[in-house]
């Protein structure tokens, strides 16, 4: 506009219109962060209740507690960098893993609880857990 000698008024006309454009994104952005926020403290109390159930010895033949122990095992035994397959070969390739360790990855109403990261093909303990999850490591594995 500059270019083509637009006047003052147009050009103060646009200039208004797009910061009302970046104002109504940023209230969107901020109503979105604060949704999502929610739903993750949400998420944390579930698998925080849920972790506490699974490290019930009358829970351990459940998959979800299955599918975590078999994770843990793998990083007590030195495993650094773990994959989905790692998991799916220290279970036995069982038909269930696929749908419940999902379930164990993602956010949702109708989950067993994020409690894994995944980062391209490796796997980690969702950060906002990692605490439960270290909990109920020493509960099931060292009796604590």
């Amino acid at each position: 506009m500059l270019i083509d000698d637009a006047s003052r008024k147009d050009i103060h006309s646009k200039l208004v219109k797009c910061l009302l454009i970046i104002e109504q994104m940023r209230h969107e952005a901020a109503a979105l962060a604060s949704h999502s926020d929610a739903n993750e403290s949400e998420e944390v109390n579930k698998v925080y209740r849920r972790l506490r159930l699974w490290a019930q010895p009358d829970r351990q033949e459940q998959y979800n507690a299955k599918i975590l122990n078999a994770y843990l095992e793998l990083v007590r035994s030195g495993e650094k960098k773990i994959t989905e397959e790692d998991l799916r070969a220290r279970l036995g390739d069982e038909l269930w893993f696929t749908p419940n360790f999902n379930q164990m990855r993602a956010i949702s109403d109708r989950n067993h609880g994020k409690v894994f990261d995944v980062h391209g093909q490796y796997l980690s303990i969702w950060p906002p857990v990692r605490s439960a999850v270290q909990e109920y490591e020493r509960s099931v594995f060292d009796g604590v």
